[in-house]
């Protein structure tokens, strides 16, 4: 992604993991196109891909819109390696015209299927692995844990 300013997220936006066009079929990739296009008329400043979808995910919703920024939300670390995210956000950037918003971001083992560490798929300066998370917790006397990231 280049360093340039994304445009508004707007006031208004859509986060749904029911956007991941790579976990349907065609009729079903056809059905989301139709709906992000339809909610795009509909003036939602940003589509959020929720549930750690795929660039591809993001390339699909780009090419059935023209003007709606398109965010990850999130890109989980775990389930992409750095070098195909890398090459998969270069090859869409320059198309998306400033729209695709990268949101990329770890989670503990417990939360995440991958038998193989984050760390060893993105550098070290790359990764939050040196940052405080918050995340709400269930059944917890309080709203909200620390949690060492990944």
């Amino acid at each position: 992604m280049t360093s340039e300013k994304h445009g508004t997220f707007g006031r208004i936006g859509i986060w749904s993991s029911a956007l991941h066009g790579s976990r349907t079929d065609d009729a079903g990739r056809g059905a989301i196109a139709e709906a992000v296009a339809e909610l795009e008329e509909m003036k939602y400043g940003t589509l959020w891909i929720g549930g750690s979808p795929s660039v591809e995910d993001a390339a699909a919703v780009l090419g059935a819109t023209r003007a709606v920024t398109v965010a990850t939300g999130i890109l989980s670390i775990w389930d992409h390696s750095a070098e195909d995210v890398a090459a998969r956000v270069a090859a869409i950037d320059a198309s998306a015209r400033g729209r695709f918003v990268l949101v990329w971001a770890s989670a503990t083992a417990r939360w995440c299927p991958s038998t193989r560490s984050p760390t060893a798929r993105w550098s070290p300066t790359s990764t939050l692995s040196t940052r405080r998370h918050r995340r709400w917790t269930p059944g917890t006397g309080s709203s909200r844990r620390s949690v060492r990231g990944c």
